[in-house]
């Protein structure tokens, strides 16, 4: 962030913590506006600030453990949260800003007669834009990762799915069935630490057991792009 935008969230520092917060929550929002990247997830806003130095985690051998507020600054997940609700609540930002990724509606389609229903599915009808090719299958180490990709992946056509740690059913019931008779590449994005190493281990192991053959290719996190931003790997 630039110098004028910290100025003005140290402003807001001298009138209250609760101020700064939303501040610099609101300036996040509008950069991934700007960069056309949402909806996006209160978990995800809280890591980019982290990965910044601006906010924290708990600390689990301090004398708050559990707690997800901060004493002083940076502010925690809770205060995170906290500015994202009244930013939404008071009409600053829109809710559909922020997906919900934990809760879910089961919506059953129909339609007056058979004719509405053909005009529906035409509407419908996409072309494979990766034709001869099948489109990459892309696997993400967290759910919440691939709730928030789903519109872009949608644009490509390309399935996605979290694999939420370590999977072993979940990989062959319904992620092998996609690689069957095809060699699709599959793109994997994870964390650059030893459990999120571990993670795609499995996956890749698990599938390739199935006879899948195709291009494994880790899109991020990847040590070039920890090196361009300046993080720290864990």
């Amino acid at each position: 962030m630039n110098d004028a935008l910290m100025q003005q969230i140290d402003g807001a520092t001298a009138q209250s913590k609760v101020a700064r917060t939303r501040a610099l929550v609101f300036e996040l929002l509008r950069e991934h506006a700007a960069e056309n990247a949402l909806p996006t997830t209160g978990r995800f806003l809280f890591y980019e600030l982290e990965q910044r130095g601006l906010a924290v985690k708990p600390d689990r051998d301090g004398p708050r453990q559990g707690l997800r507020r901060s004493i002083g600054w940076p502010p925690g997940s809770q205060d995170i949260t906290d500015a994202l609700t009244q930013l939404r609540e008071d009409g600053t930002i829109p809710w559909a800003w922020i997906a919900d990724t934990e809760r879910s509606v089961a919506v059953w389609g129909y339609w007056p007669n058979v004719h509405a229903f053909l005009n529906d599915q035409l509407d419908a009808f996409r072309l494979n834009p990766w034709d001869p090719d099948e489109p990459p299958l892309i696997l993400t180490e967290t759910k919440g990762n691939a709730e928030v990709l789903q519109s872009a992946a949608s644009e490509y056509c390309s399935p996605i799915a979290g694999l939420k740690g370590h999977a072993g059913g979940f990989l062959r019931t319904a992620i092998a069935p996609l690689l069957e008779n095809n060699d699709r590449a599959l793109l994997y994005l994870g964390d650059y630490d030893r459990s999120g190493f571990d993670i795609e281990a499995n996956a890749r192991r698990v599938l390739e057991k199935t006879t899948w053959r195709g291009d494994w290719v880790r899109i991020g996190l990847t040590l070039e792009q920890i090196k361009a931003r300046g993080i720290t790997p864990i």
